[in-house]
């Protein structure tokens, strides 16, 4: 594999960088912070006193309003509205955000309550019926007034409720990123525990972040106060509060990178690593942030990049250095096309949370190059979107055709593109059928800039064995600075190829990103190309001592191709093969009537099945018989007739006829026809 990086410092800086601890502040870019807690089961204690499940919610509406710079931070509890059912508690999360919150903001839900789930389709308030689950289960979370040991009151929310009052959020514009954490203990003396995991397919989507204690088939660890029977609280949950509470040891020990603030990320992973039930097997706590619906290792790239905070998310300035410099593109390089769960995967300049580290990422850094920062903050400054059109990325030319062994070139071109600042292309292909030779960005190409250092090659690779059947090659480029986007169509680069052997194979597009100065990713077109390789046919020719002959005419499926001695490009196939007769050059009246093929074979309209390269040799006799055109033996008016029809002719023209060309200059003309007056009449033997 051949790599070319034009900023030679890359190769030095990339294993360094890559083994830094990166001290990197992170967060939304958000106006406001808004946190609704919901404690759904309060109890009350053997002898009258409130405490129990309700001490978390109350603990969290602490940290947030003495921590954290939120707005508002409102707390709900059956205790405090005893008169309230389900659907007022619905409605009373989307009219209180409803009226506050838009979509620039950060919404914070915290549930703490029992969970519950139903196998059989039938809720207890008859709602929400058939089982929606692929896993044949609907989760919910119990909501109940004041607990007394002989009337208890449950309602329950359902996953699915809960999935249309954060949509109804999400269409109405109440927040730019959820953050929803859903505590659901163990039901005591029943079957049913907690569950919460299972809310996650329901309510994944971009920009939420869910997080929950257990999966769908767990039931959730609690603990119990020593002196305080019926009070019992979350493991989880309090481990989670704890890395969030700046008062707390919790909160250094969760600061993995030293940067002063606790994201969603840190504050999870504490609570996962410290959990007592999840270390003895009891719960496994879950958080998906890519909207995929599914808790796993490609989960992070958003919550790392999310804390109860107002600073610009993965700022450019990676290192915190103060300016926007090699160093960062040096850590970028290092997590090149890495995913999470990869060795060198680092979610800190994941800058479009995507959970894949490619050229849109570069171009985030690349667009601040050489930008400085003040300390806690940006220069500042809002780049205004640009509107585009729908750019096509084509190989150039589309469809090629050449022979096995042929060396040859495409252009990979972008045309109606509007302010093209970065891209990345990969490109795969049949490593049996060709090598790559070569990945250029040529003199002109559309992409230079105008100020020669304002452009950065992140990649320029080729690769032969990428794999047992295919290679494959890539570029990825970006302009740095001030410097303007392209506009119009061009050519990217130039690929150069050797055809290995005879077939068919596409030049296939993938992974590809274009983005514009703002910058973001922009839509693209793309149009693969194709190669056929085909088979050549070489035709010979000698006379009957063994002799060269390279001046014969050679005819494939009655079109003219060339003189003997050549290679020709054929496609896999039958074919008809002709050789003609024809005069020796210098007018030497020396005529060469074709005799017979290598194999015997006397038929001149030769029929050849072509799979391979293939060669045919033609033998011809040599006989002096200046212009006797038809070969009979004498000079006559019917060789005057052929050299009229076929005057002013050239080999490929529709009148051409080898056997009238006398003196063998490949033109039938005037002298041709003084050597035909100056022999007619003339009767020649057999040699």
């Amino acid at each position: 594999m051949k790599s070319l990086v034009i900023v030679t410092l890359f190769n030095i800086l990339t294993l360094s960088l890559a083994l830094m601890t990166l001290t990197v502040v992170t967060s939304p870019s958000v106006d406001e912070l808004w946190a609704l807690i919901i404690c759904g089961y309060p109890y009350y204690g053997l002898y009258g006193e409130e405490e129990g499940m309700q001490l978390d919610p109350q603990y969290m509406h602490d940290v947030l309003v003495e921590h954290y710079p939120f707005t508002e931070v409102r707390l709900i509890d059956s205790l405090s509205y005893p008169n309230e059912d389900k659907d007022w508690l619905r409605n009373e999360i989307k009219n209180w955000l409803g009226n506050r919150s838009d979509t620039n903001d950060l919404v914070f839900i915290f549930f703490m309550t029992h969970g519950c789930k139903r196998t059989d389709g039938s809720h207890k308030d008859g709602e929400y019926d058939p089982i929606d689950e692929v896993d044949g289960i609907d989760e919910g979370l119990q909501l109940k007034e004041k607990w007394t040991m002989t009337e208890p009151k449950v309602e329950y929310y359902w996953d699915d409720e809960l999935k249309e009052d954060i949509a109804w959020l999400k269409q109405e514009g109440k927040y730019g990123r959820l953050v929803l954490l859903l505590q659901g203990c163990k039901v005591e003396n029943q079957t049913e525990g907690c569950f919460t995991g299972g809310f996650i397919r329901d309510v994944s989507a971009p920009n939420r972040i869910i997080i929950t204690p257990c999966n769908e088939t767990e039931s959730h660890g609690y603990f119990l106060y020593p002196d305080q029977a019926w009070s019992h609280v979350g493991y989880f949950s309090r481990l989670f509060i704890n890395a969030l509470n700046k008062a707390h040891t919790a909160f250094d020990d969760a600061d993995t990178n030293n940067d002063g603030i606790v994201s969603m990320w840190e504050a999870f992973q504490y609570a996962y690593a410290n959990d007592p039930a999840r270390i003895d097997g009891r719960e496994t706590p879950q958080l998906d942030d890519n909207g995929d619906g599914v808790a796993d290792i490609y989960d992070q790239s958003l919550s790392v990049g999310t804390y109860f905070g107002f600073e610009e998310i993965k700022r450019t300035d990676v290192n915190r250095n103060g300016i926007v410099w090699l160093e960062d593109i040096g850590a970028i390089q290092a997590a090149w096309l890495t995913r999470p769960g990869d060795y060198w995967w680092n979610p800190y300049v994941d800058f479009d949370n995507n959970g894949y580290i490619n050229v849109a990422d570069v171009s985030r850094i690349a667009k601040d190059w050489q930008k400085t920062f003040f300390p806690g903050g940006s220069t500042g400054g809002t780049r205004t979107q640009t509107e585009t059109q729908t750019p096509e990325l084509s190989v150039t030319p589309n469809e090629i055709i050449v022979n096995k062994h042929q060396t040859f070139s495409v252009d990979i071109t972008i045309t109606d593109v509007t302010d093209l600042y970065s891209y990345q292309f990969y490109l795969n292909y049949n490593s049996t059928l060709l090598n790559c030779t070569g990945v250029d960005l040529p003199p002109g190409h559309f992409l230079e800039p105008l100020e020669p250092d304002n452009i950065l090659i992140v990649e320029q690779v080729y690769n032969n064995t990428y794999n047992a059947t295919h290679g494959r090659l890539g570029v990825a480029a970006t302009l740095l600075g001030d410097e303007p986007g392209k506009n119009g169509s061009g050519t990217l680069a130039t690929i150069n190829f050797k055809a290995l052997a005879v077939g068919s194979t596409t030049l296939h597009f993938y992974d590809i990103v274009i983005c514009n100065s703002v910058p973001e990713a922009m839509p693209v077109i793309t149009v693969d190309g194709s190669v056929t390789v085909h088979p050549t046919l070489t035709v010979l020719a000698e006379d009957l001592d063994g002799n060269s002959l390279t001046t014969g005419y050679v005819y494939i499926d009655s079109q003219y191709r060339g003189r003997t001695g050549s290679n020709f490009t054929v496609s896999v196939g039958t074919h008809e093969v002709k050789v003609t007769d024809f005069w020796e050059s210098g007018g030497t009246g020396h005529r060469y009537g074709f005799k017979n093929w290598t194999d015997g074979s006397t038929d001149n309209h030769r029929i050849i099945n072509i799979v391979e390269d293939k060669t045919v040799t033609a033998h011809f006799k040599k006989k002096l018989c200046p212009g006797d055109v038809d070969g009979n033996g004498k000079v006559s008016s019917y060789d005057l007739f052929a050299l009229s029809d076929a005057f002013g002719s050239r080999p490929g023209d529709p009148n051409w006829d080898s056997t009238c060309d006398l003196d063998g200059d490949g033109y039938v003309g005037s002298a041709d026809l003084f050597i035909l007056s100056d022999n007619f009449g003339k009767t020649y033997p057999d040699p």
